[in-house]
């Protein structure tokens, strides 16, 4: 059995209130509320909170000491990165960079830093890429600290993710090291509607359609865009799924490209080809457990790591995702995380100590 260290690629640390970081914000937000946090598009009926006493609910990951005492029942993993939700998109376009600073903050002084913790944690730093200077200047004040050891960004954008706005966020993330981590966040700002023909009635049909409606757009705009030839360094990660709808939106994206070359000349093969090097998605339950020998090509069980997604209602154990894998695969789902994502997360998992006797059946 190797003795490579294992990765959860998504915990989501939960704030216990939604203004419990305030003290983490500059004077000037004293009197500004701050949107709640949480899932506010038609919210599933299984709760995502775990008793903790007798008339006391709150999420497990509501403080360090929960998640460290369920983490081997719960997580099951040598290590995690830790991504915290932000609010959306906020209208105020000073407040969403703080605010995503106040976050990276928090997460920092009572996650990172924990001594139940800190031996086994990374974190995503979160930023606003709406607002590329306070988003490169985010980055670049936090590089110094080897515990950050990814980006992430919401879902939703103003616009795809392609568009020429954001480059320079990109290009400083990949300068530094940073894979880019895209994340359905939780929020009252002004999100755009869930889908493409504006909004469900239900959340079953919101979660079935959650890979389509921004993943599948922000990957067509990357593509299209030819980011991955102008930032070959680029990594990006979707932490929400799509694994199992990728190929077939990207053969689609294939056959237009062979007759219309000449309009989009930065792209120079075919736009799925640059999926192995640059992209990569979370497992997920929705996707079905043996994704890799069940229902998808040899390419695409590449093209997954693991992630839990804990303490959604939907989180998946590694015995679970890697159901019906053989022991290599086993393997590089649970480890391999480390060697695309590169960089700084790989400097951090090379000092996770393994655990020999971790098993995907555990």
């Amino acid at each position: 059995m190797s003795t490579r260290p294992t990765i959860d690629c998504v915990v989501h640390p939960w704030p216990d209130a939604s203004e419990n970081f305030r003290d983490f914000l500059s004077p000037r937000w004293d009197g500004q509320p701050i949107p709640e946090i949480g899932r506010y598009f038609y919210p599933p009926s299984i709760p995502e909170w775990t008793p903790v006493g007798e008339d006391d609910r709150r999420p497990a990951t509501s403080t360090p000491e929960l998640l460290a005492e369920s983490w081997d029942s719960e997580i099951g993993t040598d290590g995690a990165i830790l991504v915290p939700l932000t609010r959306g998109l906020i209208p105020e376009p000073d407040f969403g960079p703080a605010v995503a600073r106040a976050t990276n903050e928090w997460l920092r002084a009572k996650w990172l830093d924990h001594p139940q913790l800190r031996d086994r944690v990374a974190g995503a730093v979160r930023i606003d890429p709406e607002d590329a200077p306070a988003a490169i200047a985010e980055l670049e004040r936090v590089s110094g600290d080897p515990q950050f050891v990814t980006v992430a960004v919401p879902l939703q954008g103003r616009e795809p993710y392609g568009s020429r706005r954001y480059l320079p966020v990109w290009k400083k993330a990949a300068e530094l090291g940073f894979a880019v981590t895209i994340v359905a966040d939780g929020g009252s700002g002004i999100n755009q509607f869930p889908t493409m023909a504006g909004y469900c009635d239900h959340y079953i049909e919101y979660n079935s359609l959650l890979p389509w409606t921004a993943a599948m757009v922000h990957l067509a705009s990357f593509v299209g865009g030819g980011v991955f030839e102008q930032i070959p360094a680029l990594k990006v990660v979707f932490l929400d799924g799509g694994a199992d709808i990728v190929f077939p939106f990207m053969w689609r994206m294939d056959k237009p490209w062979r007759g219309v070359r000449f309009q989009v000349p930065w792209i120079e093969k075919h736009p799925t080809e640059y999926l192995r090097d640059h992209v990569r998605f979370c497992v997920q339950r929705a996707e079905g457990a043996a994704l890799p020998t069940a229902s998808l090509t040899p390419l695409a069980a590449e093209l997954t790591v693991y992630g839990s997604r804990y303490p959604h209602w939907d989180a998946i154990t590694p015995a679970e995702a890697g159901a019906g894998l053989d022991t290599d695969a086993a393997e590089t789902l649970l480890s391999g995380a480390a060697d695309f994502y590169g960089g700084r997360m790989a400097r951090w998992a090379a000092e996770l100590p393994a655990r020999p006797g971790l098993s995907m059946t555990q």
